[in-house]
């Protein structure tokens, strides 16, 4: 989870390739607004 530049709060699925020790490929697969309940646990725990 993370902020959008709008501070608003969002879900997104990725992959992360290493490539070499200064560069990755990251890839997003989807990306939505967290729920309610996804909010507060991201509240709760942000680095969880």
């Amino acid at each position: 989870m993370g902020q959008a530049e709008n501070s608003k709060l969002l879900l997104v699925v990725h992959t992360y390739l290493e490539i070499s020790a200064n560069a990755a490929n990251v890839r997003i697969i989807s990306a939505r607004p967290a729920t309610k309940q996804e909010q507060r646990q991201y509240e709760a725990d942000p680095g969880a």
